[in-house]
């Protein structure tokens, strides 16, 4: 299914765990050598600033060849369904564009290849919703299906971590529509089973000898399900959107506010032991994120402190359940460590490059010509003396 080169994108891992090995010591650098001759990989992927000066130049050029066609076409796109078919011709073409950048150029995560994803994605949906939506009136809830069918389909031939991130929220806004036809009362909580499915569901899949194309998107999907399932019982969030939904007046108490209370509180520091029994970076992550996000929920509905001695006190709660966890991974216990793992940062990697191509593109020196150095006469104009 996916589109890349299946040997490549395979070596490509075994490069990634061999570099990682060589930077905490496992291999020397000739090993290294050796593993990437063995294993070698001919994608075009440059590095992070590259790939984003790629993407803003093929956005650019995409632009104007659109706004080119529109003027070639004006006759055409005067109508809504003009337009709609003008569009998903575009998008159709950009997304053949793709496949022939990522087959025939070999471009992976090059910044080109992301663009024609991202613009193929949004101009083929578009044109599908305008055409849709001047035939038949649609429910809100469609367009999230649509987009989410196309983000699903991106994300199993491309393996692009936003496509996966845009095809679940689509998907979990589906599912808000849905509910709240029905009762906004059980929204919460329904919204909740369907974080934890889909969390429990990328948790599973991840060590699947099939889904190991797919290991950064299910790791991402891992850090929106919990963001989704913890808002879902948030009492800003549930108190907010439920007036809103409800017409609950100002002021007034919101239903059950001492689990969506107890819920902002506690599922932060519940993320965190949970992450250190499952030694699992993400949840621990996630738990340091919401503890502020839950100082900042209390502050909105209870003043004690100024909002900066609020945010003051979080980040010392934060850092001091820091500590106690670095002390308690220290030294490591079961394979869970705190130890550095000498992973190699992208700064180091920019300086690095930075040397590589201030050095190739340097100019060159200039040559001079070795001349008889004239002057020296005791006389100007043409009357030199006996020296030359």
């Amino acid at each position: 299914m996916i589109i890349y080169n299946k040997t490549w994108y395979s070596n490509l891992r075994v490069q990634t765990k061999a570099q990682q090995s060589c930077d905490t010591g496992y291999i020397t650098t000739d090993e290294l050598k050796a593993i990437k001759q063995k294993y070698a990989v001919g994608f075009y992927s440059p590095n992070v600033f590259i790939r984003i000066g790629l993407f803003i130049l093929t956005c650019v050029i995409i632009l104007f060849a659109s706004g080119l066609v529109g003027l070639m076409t004006m006759d055409s796109i005067r109508s809504l369904t003009g337009y709609g078919v003008l569009t998903i011709i575009g998008g159709i073409i950009t997304y053949a564009v793709l496949g022939l950048m990522v087959k025939d150029k070999f471009h992976y995560r090059s910044g080109v290849d992301d663009a024609l994803l991202y613009l193929s994605a949004i101009l083929i949906f578009t044109g599908i919703y305008l055409l849709l939506n001047e035939s038949i009136n649609l429910y809100p809830e469609f367009g999230a299906f649509l987009a989410c069918l196309i983000a699903i389909f991106l994300t199993l031939r491309f393996a692009d971590t936003v496509t996966c991130a845009v095809a679940y929220l689509t998907l979990f806004y589906c599912c808000y529509i849905l509910t709240t036809r029905f009762s906004s009362a059980i929204t919460p909580f329904l919204l909740m089973l369907v974080s934890v499915f889909m969390y429990l569901s990328a948790r599973k899949t991840l060590n699947k000898p099939y889904a190991i194309n797919y290991s950064d998107c299910l790791t991402v999907l891992q850090i929106v399900t919990l963001t989704t399932f913890y808002l879902s019982g948030n009492y800003f969030v549930v108190r907010e959107v439920g007036s809103n939904l409800s017409n609950l007046a100002p002021g007034t108490s919101l239903p059950l506010s001492w689990f969506f209370w107890a819920w902002t509180i506690a599922i932060p520091f519940a993320y965190i032991l949970l992450g250190i029994k499952k030694k699992d970076v993400i949840l621990i992550r996630a738990g340091l994120l919401f503890i502020g996000i839950a100082a900042l929920t209390y502050r909105n509905y209870y003043y004690l402190m100024p909002i900066e001695i609020m945010l003051i006190m979080s980040g010392i709660v934060a850092i001091g359940t820091s500590y106690s966890i670095i002390k308690y991974l220290t030294p490591s216990k079961k394979g869970f460590t705190y130890a550095d793992l000498n992973e190699k940062h992208i700064m180091d990697k920019l300086n690095i490059e930075s040397i590589v191509i201030a050095e190739t593109l340097a100019p060159a020196p200039i040559q001079t010509e070795s001349r008889p150095a004239f002057g020296g006469g005791d006389f100007g104009g043409g009357g030199a003396g006996e020296k030359f």
